[in-house]
């Protein structure tokens, strides 16, 4: 009779791999986590840089002066009155930007 020579892993050995793996994934997930909260503060901080970079940009062109801002509180006035509920209509307050932000 001839043998056939099979070789398989056995359910130990498949469990011993799947027990490595998610120890493996364990330590690596926070890492992860991390170095994507680095990615976003970088983003943030290059976002940051470039409108400082477009507000001198715009302080140079307009001979030092900054553009306006909405402050950001604005206020709703009744636009058209329709039955008995009137229509708000949103008016945005602008200001000198360094009003704005230095407040």
């Amino acid at each position: 009779m001839n043998r056939v020579n099979l070789s398989a892993f056995t359910l130990i050995e498949l469990l011993a791999v799947i027990a490595i793996v998610a120890l493996l994934a364990a330590i690596l997930f926070p890492v992860f986590a991390t170095s994507r909260a680095r990615a976003r503060v970088t983003a943030c901080l290059s976002n940051e840089h470039q409108i400082g970079l477009a507000i001198a940009s715009y302080a140079g062109d307009y001979d030092g002066g900054f553009p306006l801002a909405g402050d950001p509180i604005d206020i709703q006035i009744p636009a058209i009155v329709w039955g008995n509920s009137p229509f708000y209509s949103r008016v945005l307050l602008l200001k000198p930007l360094p009003d704005v932000l230095f407040p």
